[in-house]
């Protein structure tokens, strides 16, 4: 066996299928029993940390289903898409959409989105390190040239918008009190939360601190069109035909305060 086989065959093992005959030749020191003992050591390694990895990247899933539940969510997950790269910052991506189709939560609808809000932060957390634009730098130009600038986005910053109401969800999960019942549950003085209330989101990072605001449909309108290289004025016109109380004024502040702007674009 060469050895580009025999690594691709240990991984396989690694992940939960069946020891090739091949592979098993190559022990050949063992008997059957001593050598799956062994192998299995290596395999409960590798899924551990692959499941402590993916609780890590999504600490609200693990919170509002529970360790054993995600533990054994996490193993169906990580046998269907194991790393790619070494660079494990990119693990785990697929995983909101896994939710969704995945036999136990695909009912739990607004599960992929908290997922997704989960991934968010961990992107901001490490995206690359850019310059956000001065105050000065908006204030400079004259406002028929800043009406026409397209805009370079920061890395960090993150648009996510859902019919549900996954920041609630999130920050309720982050309680620790004894008396917390997670999502839709009451806690002493507290209305139960409706899941079913849409919120649009940005998730920013503020130094190494990642930041979450709620926005108005109109800003999160504004954001994305920004975002997706519309100009200052266009990204204007489609937030006011979103959302009639849109406020350009409060559109600029928020562009300033989050660092969503890193340069304006040559035309």
């Amino acid at each position: 066996m060469r050895i580009d086989e025999l690594q691709q065959a240990f991984a396989a093992g690694l992940l939960g299928g069946e020891l090739g005959a091949s592979l098993k030749a190559s022990f050949i020191d063992y008997s059957d029993e001593e050598r799956d003992a062994r192998f299995a050591v290596y395999r409960n390694n590798v899924m551990y940390a692959l499941g402590e990895g993916l609780a890590d990247l999504y600490p609200t899933i693990k919170k509002l289903l529970g360790e054993e539940f995600f533990n054994g969510l996490a193993a169906c997950y990580n046998r269907a898409h194991p790393p790619r790269q070494a660079a494990m910052v990119l693990f785990g991506r697929e995983f909101p959409a896994f939710i969704s189709t995945f036999e136990h939560t695909r009912d739990l609808s607004y599960l992929r989105d908290v997922a997704q809000l989960d991934l968010a932060r961990h992107v901001a957390y490490y995206a690359n390190d850019e310059a956000s634009l001065e105050p000065d730098a908006f204030s400079s130009l004259p406002p028929e040239v800043f009406a026409a600038k397209r805009v370079a986005v920061h890395s960090a910053c993150q648009l996510l918008s859902s019919p549900y109401a996954i920041m609630s969800i999130w920050e309720l999960n982050q309680q620790s009190t004894e008396s917390e019942e997670g999502v839709g549950g009451e806690e002493s003085g507290s209305q139960p939360l409706n899941v079913d209330s849409p919120e649009h989101i940005l998730v920013m990072r503020q130094g190494y601190k990642i930041q979450m605001l709620r926005i108005t449909d109109g800003l999160y309108a504004f954001l994305l069109a920004l975002k997706n290289s519309k100009t200052v004025v266009g990204a204007f016109e489609l937030a006011m035909a979103k959302d009639e109380s849109f406020n350009p004024a409060d559109a600029i502040a928020l562009l300033i305060t989050s660092g969503f702007v890193v340069a304006f674009l040559d035309e």
